[in-house]
């Protein structure tokens, strides 16, 4: 399955990974000094000079920023700008109110300037975005700065989705207590270029990289003493035989096999799987809570494309699967330490294969409270480099077309000795073989006498049983007779 799809379910599990899960729920960024109250499924980004959240099926956004001064003009010439860049056409509102300045926009196009990665995500799922759009920015003055809140909303969208907006928009906050961090760089070592940047903590340790091999995830683990943060590529391959089950399990680009079967099909079961590697190291990790997260109207998209893909591939191979995506989030206890993690997983099981993908970010800490806040914030500062994943993308579909070349020529290889089995054995059930003229091309079917078949080439004559070096060989080669090809189990143009 991985040489078809794999690219596309690697697609899957990255562009999933930091969109958030749960009921509406405080979230409280400690590195980057955030906190809000969003719905299920939203993310929040935080980027150089605002926060960024976005709604779960990427047509909504919130942007929090903070301007140097209380010159409310100029930070609304600031927006306007920033407006006109994304708007094939616009028209623009102002309008005083008791705290600042109110700015309405109403333009065509799409804000993807506000998110470099939102394209790719649009062009993965194959929809086309909402091209009407309006615009309300809040210009506030502070006590040495200015706070400038926009709203970014289909011009169509209801009453009831700028209600829930406003809603988070009253929620946020930015906090004084910070954990001090510093940027870290993620490098792909095929390309050299920058694949994705995040802050930790500063005096921590870090190390991460891009796997060399599809669907070339990133990787990365930062540690501090008992506290780790990391980002584990895992995948599960099962072959089943009639006369047993052949199970490799793939850590970040190491494989292992492993002596027990193992077939996932639900978050349950990957949290299992997980729990069970944890032990295999040590620490007695005990499971103490999980939540399987509702699956948000981009995640189903994507499912469902894939599900399409596979119904083609399907027909073509005849391999009918069992096949899905899920999100979640789940908690274990040992040693005296939490783990919290988050896991989007892919599963494809046939009845002769069974392989399992995920992506998990695994956050160890003294207790939930602390390994929540390190987990948001770190999920709020990683950004992939879009120009990267494109690379990275590009790649796995050369890699992957070169395999699908491989399969099928081994597929076709396959089909051909089956086909040629079945003639030779037929023919030989039925006391026949095929002969071929090596001059015309022409292929006869004649009965099994042994030895040889020679063609009279003018009356097309056809005598078998002749033995080499026999007399008789020497007379037909004399009067101009030839020698024929021939097999039980045919010839090339009659196996395709």
């Amino acid at each position: 399955m991985r040489p078809h799809l794999g690219h596309l379910v690697g697609l899957i599990l990255f562009l999933t990974t930091y969109v958030l899960g749960g009921d509406l729920v405080n979230y409280r960024d400690p590195i980057h000094g955030v906190e809000v109250r969003i719905p299920i499924g939203w993310s929040l980004s935080v980027f150089p000079r605002y926060v960024l959240i976005t709604s779960e099926d990427l047509t909504r956004f919130l942007v929090f920023r903070v301007y140097k001064g209380r010159n409310l003009r100029e930070a609304a010439r600031s927006v306007l700008t920033e407006t006109r860049l994304m708007a094939r056409s616009w028209r623009a509102h102002f309008k005083r109110t008791r705290h600042g300045i109110l700015i309405r926009a109403d333009f065509k196009g799409y804000p993807y300037e506000l998110d470099p990665m939102i394209p790719i995500s649009w062009g993965v799922i194959g929809r086309t975005p909402p091209q009407d759009y309006t615009s309300l920015t809040y210009l506030i003055p502070l006590r040495r700065s200015s706070l400038v809140v926009s709203f970014y909303f289909p011009r169509d969208a209801g009453r009831k989705a700028v209600e829930e907006m406003v809603s988070v928009a009253r929620t946020f906050r930015f906090t004084k207590r910070r954990i001090p961090s510093k940027r870290v760089v993620i490098r792909d070592p095929e390309t050299g270029q920058v694949a994705a940047t995040l802050r930790i903590p500063e005096g921590w340790d870090f190390a991460g990289t891009v796997l060399t091999e599809p669907p070339r995830d990133i990787y990365f683990v930062a540690t501090k003493g008992d506290r780790v943060v990391r980002r584990d590529l895992i995948t599960v391959s099962t072959l089943i035989q009639p006369m047993g089950q052949i199970t490799q399990v793939s850590i970040n680009g190491r494989n292992f096999l492993s002596q027990v079967p193992i077939v996932v099909s639900s978050f349950e079961g990957a949290v299992d799987l997980m729990i069970s590697l944890w032990n295999s190291q040590g620490g007695g990790w005990r499971l103490v809570s999980r939540e399987v997260y509702p699956k948000t109207v981009y995640l189903k998209a994507l499912e469902e494309g894939f599900k399409g893909q596979w119904l083609t591939m399907a027909r073509v191979y005849g391999m009918p699967a069992d096949l899905g995506v899920f999100r979640g989030e789940f908690t274990a206890r040992g040693s005296g330490l939490i783990r919290l993690a988050t896991l989007t997983g892919f599963f494809m099981n046939s009845p002769q294969t069974a392989t399992f993908s995920a992506i998990a970010l695994t956050v160890q800490a003294r207790s939930r409270g602390e390994a929540g806040g390190l987990m948001r914030g770190v999920l709020s500062g990683f950004r992939p480099d879009p120009e990267w994943f494109l690379s990275k993308m590009q790649r796995n579909i050369k890699d992957h077309a070169y395999w699908n070349r491989v399969i099928l020529g081994v597929m076709r290889r396959h089909n051909e000795f089956l086909t040629r089995s079945s003639i030779a054995w037929t023919n030989i059930l039925s006391e026949q073989t095929f002969v071929r003229d090596p001059e015309t091309g022409e292929i006869f079917q004649v009965d099994l006498t042994g030895d040889h078949y020679w063609r009279d080439p003018i009356e097309g004559t056809i005598i078998g049983g002749v033995r080499e070096l026999s007399e008789l060989e020497s007379l037909l080669r004399s009067r101009g007779w030839r020698k024929l090809d021939q097999s039980l189990e045919g010839f090339p143009e009659q196996w395709r």
